[in-house]
């Protein structure tokens, strides 16, 4: 069918639940309702590797609504009429904890291990040396809906609702637990307020079938907001180390790459170190890290939210070492003719070549090649004296072959970018005493509707087959904040969050 009859494909098409959702009738996880159910909420140790030392289980059980407290493997549930009750009862509990054999982790030492994860780069070709270090914290998913999960066991089947990413990993799980057929355990997926890869994990709904066994009621297990900042499985802190080293024409000759990131058992995969979006003669890359407590999983982009804010800004970084203007540079070394679209259109969009920023204001530029997308940027930003830094105007470009849903396309754009905004500006997870410090959106904090910045965005027509969208936009974001914030400032930072600059 040629595009021009396309009557769907391509158009600005709204979700069809939009007036559900924005009416408060859309039903998530936490809506989930079923006769003769209890609520749950768990008291669990802060320390990863910790333990409950001892508990008051009376005084729980004398909070009115409580109908039950139950010792887990997970820490101690409080079963109760309805949410406020069992809140109340876990409070009662006053659980005094031990960090256990953690107790010592912190922030400090695990970037340390991961510099110490770094191998010697070796001789180099006659040149001139460009080095760089980068460093980016552990982030949350931080979804709106907090971790929940619904339970009914009964007549030997297994009910469970759950706003999950991987419901048939659910299913296997409860089945195995119960000994029960896959047949006999049906799993509801029910609106999701919030994935990021978070949900892929089963750990909320173990803890859920698990709670309903010991209960032999339903039950749903509520976390609150602190609850899941503190027991996620978070984006891993990592470092990346690069060498180059120049030619005579400014373009790099040797392009050397060590990222090392913090994982816990099997961890997040090295997604992101494999590929970079310029053609280089020479270039080593090498994966490692270190093992710590603190659990990881899939973030947006997965690896790529590491090494994408290293590679784009070590890459302005040659440029200057250069003498290049950024936006050029990157043009000698693109050889992807959608990449290199993707570029010349948003120079274009952006008028990159029209007056230069006043003092105090610069602009910074962003690629990214991946999931069968090609995706460029560049951000304006203002060093404000009273505010800091200000991301005024976004400008994008993207070939995702056919765009299915333009709406849809620009959406993830945003979303993306906005993410990748917040985490170059804001947010961290931090570690210590075995446990992490933040415990919601006022210490770990997001990108607010009044930051946001203004967009332009572009989606280049094409008959390729549809890429990726959720994970491309927010790679290159952090970077091309952090090229910009060099330009209106002079000062290149290689650790995230920028919230401070030099004095």
């Amino acid at each position: 069918k040629d595009p021009k009859d396309f009557t769907i494909i391509g158009k600005r098409l709204p979700r069809v639940d939009n007036r559900d959702v924005v009416t408060g009738t859309a039903k998530f996880g936490m809506d989930v309702r079923i006769p003769g159910m209890l609520v749950a909420v768990v008291a669990r140790p802060e320390a990863f590797g910790g333990s409950i030392a001892s508990f008051d289980e009376a005084a729980a059980r004398k909070v009115p609504g409580v109908r039950d407290v139950i010792k887990v493997s997970t820490g101690i549930a409080v079963l109760a009429d309805h949410t406020w009750a069992a809140l109340a009862g876990r409070e009662a509990l006053a659980v005094k904890q031990e960090a256990g054999p953690n107790a010592s982790v912190d922030s400090d030492s695990i970037h340390k291990q991961l510099g110490e994860a770094f191998q010697p780069f070796g001789d180099a070709p006659e040149g001139k040396v460009v080095e760089a270090e980068y460093a980016v914290p552990y982030l949350s998913h931080a979804p709106m809906e907090p971790m929940n999960c619904t339970v009914s066991i009964a007549d030997g089947k297994c009910t469970i609702y759950a706003p999950s990413q991987a419901p048939d990993a659910i299913q296997r799980g409860a089945a195995q637990r119960l000994s029960l057929d896959r047949s006999a355990v049906t799993v509801h997926t029910t609106l999701v307020g919030g994935g990021f890869g978070r949900r892929f994990q089963m750990d909320f709904a173990n803890e859920a079938v698990e709670i309903a066994q010991a209960a032999g009621k339903p039950v749903q297990v509520v976390w609150s907001r602190d609850d899941d900042m503190k027991h996620d499985f978070y984006r891993p802190a990592s470092r990346n180390r690069f060498r180059a080293v120049l030619g005579s024409d400014g373009k790099p000759i040797l392009w050397q790459h060590q990222f090392m990131q913090a994982q816990a058992g099997r961890g997040t995969p090295n997604w992101g170190r494999e590929e970079i979006p310029y053609q280089i003669p020479t270039a080593q890359r090498m994966t490692g890290g270190a093992r710590t407590p603190i659990p990881t999983g899939a973030w947006r982009s997965v690896s790529h939210s590491n090494t994408g804010f290293a590679i784009e800004s070590f890459v302005d970084e040659l440029a200057y070492a250069a003498g290049a203007d950024p936006l050029e540079y990157r043009k000698s070394l693109i050889a992807d003719a959608r990449l290199m679209a993707t570029l010349e259109r948003v120079a274009k969009l952006a008028d990159w070549k029209g007056p230069k920023p006043a003092k105090g204001k610069g602009r910074g530029v962003g690629c990214f090649a991946g999931y069968g997308s090609y995706f460029s940027m560049i951000v304006d930003v203002t060093h404000d004296p009273d505010l800091g830094i200000v991301v005024n105007h976004v400008y994008a470009v993207v070939d995702c072959g056919i765009a299915i849903n333009a709406s849809g396309v620009e959406a993830q754009v945003i979303g993306g970018v906005n993410d990748g905004i917040a985490t170059a500006l804001k947010s961290a997870i931090t570690i210590k005493g075995g446990a992490v410090e933040q415990s919601s959106y006022f210490d770990f904090e997001w990108l607010r509707m009044n930051e946001a910045p203004k967009f332009t965005i572009e989606i280049l027509p094409s008959r390729e087959a549809p890429g990726g969208m959720g994970e491309v936009a927010y790679p290159p974001a952090p970077a091309a904040v952090a090229n910009a914030i060099f330009a209106a400032t002079g000062h290149r930072l290689r650790t995230l969050p920028m919230n401070e600059l030099p004095e």
